[in-house]
C-alpha cells in the first residue's frame, strides 16, 4: 500500500462558521438543545473537504413524500382513470431515482426501496390526496400541496405538506413516514412541529390554523395549536439565530455546544466536535458514532480481510478491542501502521478521505486516519 504523507491529514475538520439567516423547524429543533446539532451543513466549513452526511431510511422515506407530493398537482389535471397509473409511474421512477443517488449509501444495503414496507402506506396517502378522499365538500375546499412559507421578517421558514383553507379556517396536514407516537402520546417532536407550521401560517395569512393533522404509521393525531406555544417556539427560533450569530462573529461557536449523551448520540457533526471528544468519558455514549483508537495490530483473515486489535482512546470500553471486516486492498492510500491513531466514524464517507469498512455490533464504521 502507498504510504501517506506524513505532512498532510485527510480527516475532514471544521474550520468555521457561516451565518444563519433563517431557520427551519428541523434545524431550529436540533439547535434547541445544542447550538451545533441541527446547524444545516452549509454553515459549516470543512477542510480538506466537507465529508458526506448519508440520510437514512427515515430521511430518505420523507424525501420520497415530499418528492411524491410535488407531483400531486399535475396529477390531478388528468382524468381520473388516469391517475393511478400516473401515481404508480411516478412512484417507480422516484424510488429508482433515490436508490440510484444513494448507492453508496450503507443505510440502503441490501434495501429494495420499492419493496420497504412503509411504501404502501405512503402511496396510499399520496392517492387519498389526488383523489380527494380526505376532503368533504370539495368545492369548497382552497388545497395547496408542498406550499412554502416564510415569515414576514424572513427569519422562520418551512415547506407544508398540505394547507387547505374552508370558510375561512386553515388546516395543515404533515405526512410522516416513520411512527408519530410513543407511549400512547404524540412525540414531542411532532408536536413542537405542528405549532411551528401554526405559527408560519399566522405570520403569512394572519389567523391561525383550526388544527394540524400529523398522520403517520401509527395512525393519525389532530391537534388545535395553542396560540402561547407558538409563539413561544417562533420567539425562541428567533433567539437561537441571535445566539448562533454572536457566537459566530465572536468564533466561540463550539464552546457553546452543549455535549450530552442525547445530544451527541446521533448528531451528525459528532465527529468533528470538540465537546464532543473532551466530554466522552462523562456522557457516556454507549454505540458513539465516531471513535478513537490506537492501531496494536493487524489479524489477516480470508478474502483479503483483517480485523484490528486496537486500544481506544476515548469511550470507557475495555482497553483492547476487536474491529472487524476492514479491506484494505480497496482503500490503497491508508496504510495501517501499528501505534498510529485512527478515526472510526460510523456512515460518513468523502471522497477525499482514505476509508474502509468496518463493522462491530452490525453498526458500520469508515476508517481514517487523524
Amino acid at each position: 500500500m502507498t504510504n501517506m504523507k506524513s505532512d498532510t491529514y485527510t480527516y475532514p475538520r471544521i474550520t468555521g462558521f457561516r451565518d444563519l439567516q433563517t431557520i427551519s423547524f428541523t434545524t431550529y429543533y436540533g439547535m434547541k438543545d445544542c447550538i451545533i446539532k441541527g446547524l444545516p451543513h452549509r454553515c459549516i466549513a470543512f477542510t480538506p473537504k466537507a465529508p458526506i452526511f448519508h440520510k437514512n431510511r427515515q430521511q430518505l422515506l420523507g424525501i420520497l413524500y415530499h418528492r411524491m407530493l410535488e407531483e400531486v398537482k399535475e396529477t390531478r389535471l388528468l382524468p381520473i382513470n388516469e391517475r393511478a397509473d400516473k401515481l404508480r409511474q411516478t412512484l417507480q421512477r422516484q424510488c429508482l431515482a433515490i436508490e440510484e443517488s444513494n448507492i453508496n449509501n450503507p443505510y440502503l444495503k441490501n434495501i429494495n426501496f420499492l419493496e420497504l414496507p412503509e411504501i404502501g402506506i405512503l402511496f396510499r396517502n399520496v392517492s387519498n390526496i389526488i383523489f380527494g378522499l380526505t376532503n368533504k365538500n370539495q368545492n369548497q375546499l382552497e388545497t395547496n400541496i408542498e406550499i412554502s412559507l416564510t415569515s414576514s421578517d424572513k427569519q422562520l421558514t418551512g415547506i407544508l405538506d398540505v394547507l387547505q383553507k374552508q370558510d375561512s379556517a386553515w388546516y395543515i396536514t404533515e405526512h410522516k413516514s416513520g411512527r408519530i407516537y410513543e407511549n400512547n402520546t404524540i412525540k414531542s417532536k411532532f408536536y413542537l412541529q405542528a405549532h411551528f407550521y401554526a405559527q408560519l401560517v399566522y405570520e403569512a395569512y394572519g389567523s391561525y390554523p383550526k388544527n394540524v393533522t400529523i398522520s403517520g404509521l401509527d395512525g393519525t393525531s389532530q391537534i388545535e395549536p395553542d396560540l402561547n406555544i407558538s409563539t413561544d417556539i417562533a420567539h425562541d427560533a428567533r433567539r437561537i439565530i441571535k445566539v448562533y450569530n454572536k457566537g459566530r462573529a465572536s468564533e466561540k461557536i463550539q464552546s457553546l455546544a452543549n455535549s450530552s449523551a442525547n445530544n451527541c448520540g446521533d448528531c451528525n457533526y459528532q465527529a468533528f466536535c470538540e465537546n464532543y471528544w473532551s466530554s466522552f468519558f462523562s456522557i457516556n455514549i454507549s454505540t458513539p458514532r465516531a471513535i478513537r483508537f490506537k492501531l496494536l495490530e493487524t489479524i489477516n483473515l480470508k478474502s483479503n480481510r483483517i480485523n484490528l486489535r486496537v486500544s481506544l482512546l476515548n469511550t470507557q470500553i475495555k482497553n483492547q478491542y476487536i474491529l472487524s471486516d476492514y479491506y484494505p486492498n480497496k482503500y490503497q492510500d491508508l496504510e495501517l501502521i501499528p501505534n498510529r491513531e485512527y478515526i472510526a466514524t460510523k456512515v460518513i464517507l468523502n471522497s477525499q478521505t482514505n476509508t474502509g469498512n468496518l463493522t462491530n455490533n452490525n453498526s458500520m464504521y469508515r476508517l481514517t486516519h487523524e
